[in-house]
């Protein structure tokens, strides 16, 4: 797709005209002697899937010739194609490979670069090859038999040659230049080959974005044979062209070759195709198969599991899943869904992945998927069009493993994608083993809270997460009949149409068939409003707009400067409108970050505190403002994201979390109650009643008796003399303070929604208690004694 103003050896991209490329077709219909009805031809052709071909547009079409009867015709296009050719009559004729020699192969799990590696080896070289990913490591290592590699991603060219070829390298397969190729010229040995076959680091970049090659000298002092060419050229395909056939079509057969293909099935789904070739996701060969059956589809990347059984309206659950059945059959994505218990409850959710996770990694690398969704059965697909591939980073940023979503209550495991790797295995055995090995924690949200500890308590699975927009694949409903927006609830967590799917997390049983009707409903019907296409969706702009926003400069994908902050938080919530500035907190929060506040709060508040109000505050804990994972910058002014959240117990915050203030002590004594959450999930929680005995009023005042306390009680020591006044102050004084310290501790240890009456009880009795000290106080003034006088016989005696 070479735009066609580039000039280049072919014809580039011309809009409105068919892709075209080399194609394997059936002959339906000739009035050609040369080609008969059921004949299998091979030729240059556009991307469609019936053709009319007249007698002078023949000379690129030719009989398929498979004498040795391979049952995979698709190797035609790849090991015994175009990129066999290719790779095949480059190393001969430019390369020439000796035994004992050795190469490296950049671009290793490509179509081209796996044909090299492995006619390398037949050849008796040590072959070395790099890759962009973990699992095209292992691709390349285990099963096309190379040597040793290295992703590229991770380390240095420069250093994984020093490492692997301390003594050189013979033959270098160029397919991607830039620093690749720099640290080839390093290594190259006296009268080294270098194969140029591609550029692919410097294709659409203007001349002066090109890499700066700074060692090209090397090419003359040790001598270097460098050589670009094309499979066309004379000399080059012609003159191999059978020995390549007669060679790699024996080792094909005998199984000392092989050839991966990564095939699309229906011309409908050939853009979703192109779109996984620029991310990467390809090993070897792409073909795109026409008339595939699009509801088999062996070598998917992508698969979704589920799981329904034992619920009271099975019936409902079995409906939401029929949406996800029309979704994967139109795309393509095998569906696992478990409907018979093997845990408890919940935990089946983790069993039943670990399940799919470990039977798909015990498969060759290029035959096992890539990523799994996991959809609660209580998700409705509302666009059955929507590619799961949308959503993935792409694949330079493969140390992400996991994606997550965020609402009022901290993360949301009802829905997301997971990556096929032993990561995942440790993480989903972490998550289920969680009330095993911690017996003591309070799962308040069973497995999501098992899910959420694991990840905080442990930062080898946290740097792998990351956190994406609610609505890109795990939105809330909207209106209950699902044709407008809920005004009371954010816009950014509800479906709208064109999303890929809607959930109902929280919802009652006995509400649940009422709720999710009015969604099946539109599902069922397959409304055009809803069925948007992708490039109608938005989506395409905004999920690679999310990705490099979330990249850093040395590739790892998210940043906890101060800019990246800024941008994440705005791109997650760039539709919330805090209705006023706050200029300090009224949240307090007992030690290890337990959150008081009786209600959870849907707002999420962006925050500026200035150095010199945050010093006036005593940090002793930390609150998770879990819609992103970031560290609060040190800076003048600290920006950060404050929620109100449900009850969570922090007591190793990790540096990710950030940090909230209070004023309590440094250490739990007693474990609070649990607090109640009002509502399900999608209906907006109420605002905690303001309170002046708590927050920044509570703090004020404390601090000011703090400072007062010295000079009230030693001023009648200095004077010599008793002053009512002064002495009256410091008793009132004394007396709101406590009165203050003991209601925090009933709001904190009696939450109103769970025990109101003992709650009542206790500040019932403080407010008595509190009047009858009051009284006492004020008879021991009136005797002329006085507090202070008190004290100082006190003293003295």
């Amino acid at each position: 797709m070479r735009d066609s103003e580039t000039k280049s050896y072919v014809v580039g991209f011309e809009i409105g005209k068919p892709l075209t490329n080399t194609q394997i077709a059936k002959v339906i219909k000739s009035n050609n002697s040369q080609f008969n009805e059921g004949d299998t031809v091979i030729g240059f052709l556009p991307f469609q899937e019936y053709i009319a071909l007249s007698g002078d547009e023949l000379s690129g079409i030719r009989l398929l010739q498979n004498p040795l009867g391979i049952e995979d015709i698709r190797h035609f296009l790849g090991a015994l194609g175009m990129p066999g050719l290719t790779a095949y009559s480059s190393l001969y004729e430019i390369g020439k490979p000796q035994k004992g020699e050795t190469i490296f192969v950049s671009a290793a799990s490509g179509a081209v670069g796996q044909i090299v590696g492995q006619l390398a080896k037949h050849e008796g070289l040590t072959v070395i090859g790099s890759v962009g990913s973990d699992e095209k490591l292992e691709f390349i290592t285990k099963d096309l038999g190379y040597d040793a590699g290295f992703n590229y991603k991770t380390e240095k060219p420069s250093d994984a040659l020093n490492r692997l070829a301390p003594e050189g390298i013979d033959i270098y397969y160029e397919n991607v230049g830039g620093e690749h190729l720099q640290a080839a010229l390093d290594s190259m040995k006296d009268h080294g080959r270098i194969v140029v076959c591609g550029l692919i680091a410097g294709y659409n970049l203007p001349r002066e974005e090109h890499f700066p090659l700074r060692n090209y000298s090397y090419i003359l002092t040790k001598r270097l044979t460098m050589r670009g060419f094309v499979v066309g050229d004379k000399g080059m395909g012609d003159k191999y062209r059978q020995e390549h056939q007669e060679r790699v079509s024996q080792w094909i057969k005998d199984g000392t070759f092989k050839a991966s293909t990564w095939e699309c099935e229906g011309i409908e789904n050939g853009i979703d195709g192109i779109l996984a070739l620029f991310h990467g996701y390809n090993f070897g060969k792409a073909p795109l198969n026409y008339l595939g059956n699009s509801t088999d589809l062996p070598r998917a990347k992508i698969g979704k599991v589920m799981m329904v059984y034992g619920n009271k309206s099975n019936a409902i659950y079995e409906r939401a899943i029929s949406t996800h059945e029309e979704h994967s059959r139109r795309l393509g994505y095998p569906l696992f869904v478990l409907r018979i218990p093997i845990l408890q409850s919940y935990w089946n959710k983790y069993a039943i992945l670990l399940s799919v996770l470990l039977q798909e990694l015990a498969k060759p690398v290029d035959q096992r998927l890539e990523w799994l969704y996991w959809c609660d059965s209580d998700t409705v697909v509302m666009n059955p069009n929507m590619p799961l591939e949308t959503f993935l980073p792409p694949s330079d940023m493969s140390n992400i493993h996991l994606l997550l979503t965020n609402d009022w209550n901290g993360i949301n495991n009802g829905v997301f994608p997971i990556r096929v790797h032993p990561w995942s295995v440790e993480l989903v055995s972490a998550a289920l083993a969680y009330p095993a090995t911690n017996p003591e924690k309070d799962l308040f949200w069973n497995d999501q809270s098992a899910l959420s500890n694991t990840l905080k308590e442990a930062s080898y699975f946290s740097q792998s997460v990351m956190y994406c927009p609610l609505r890109w694949f795990n939105a809330y409903m909207r209106s209950p009949n699902g044709e407008g927006l809920n005004p009371d609830s954010p816009e950014h967590y509800q479906v709208h149409p064109g999303d890929l799917l809607v959930h109902f997390p929280g919802t009652p049983h006995d509400v649940l068939e009422e709720r999710l009707e009015p969604y099946l409903a539109i599902a069922e019907a397959h409304r055009q409003e809803w069925e948007l296409s992708l490039e109608d969706t938005g989506y395409m702009e905004e999920t690679v707009g999310f990705w490099k926003r979330n990249r850093r400069a040395d590739d790892h994908p998210y940043s906890t400067s101060t800019s990246s902050v800024q941008s994440t938080l705005s791109a997650t919530l760039q539709h919330v409108k805090p209705p006023r500035r706050f200029t300090g907190l009224t949240l307090r929060c007992l030690s290890g970050g337990v959150c008081r506040a009786d209600y959870c709060y849907s707002i999420i508040f962006l925050c500026d505190i200035p150095a010199t109000m945050a010093s006036f505050i005593r940090p002793s804990g930390a609150m998770l403002g879990q819609m992103t994972r970031l560290s609060a910058p040190q800076s003048k002014t600290t920006p950060f994201a404050m929620a109100l959240v449900r009850q969570t117990q922090m007591k190793n915050a990790p540096s990710s979390q950030i940090t909230s203030f209070h004023s309590s002590a440094k250490r739990d004594i007693l474990n609070p109650l649990p607090q109640v959450i009002q509502g399900t999930m999608n209906d907006p929680a109420p605002i905690p009643h303001s309170s002046p005995s708590h927050g920044s009023y509570h703090w004020t005042f404390e601090r000011l008796i703090a400072a007062s306390l010295v000079p009230l009680t030693i001023a009648p020591f200095a004077a010599g003399t008793l002053n009512p006044v002064m002495d009256s102050i410091l008793a009132t004084s004394l007396v709101l303070h406590s009165h203050i310290g003991f209601q925090a501790l009933i709001v904190d240890y009696l939450p109103e929604k769970r025990v109101p009456k003992t709650r009542a009880f206790f500040v019932w009795g403080l407010r008595a208690a509190t009047l009858t000290v009051a009284v006492g106080l004020y008879e021991f003034e009136t005797n002329d004694v006085g507090i202070t006088e008190a004290l100082k016989r006190i003293w003295t005696a």
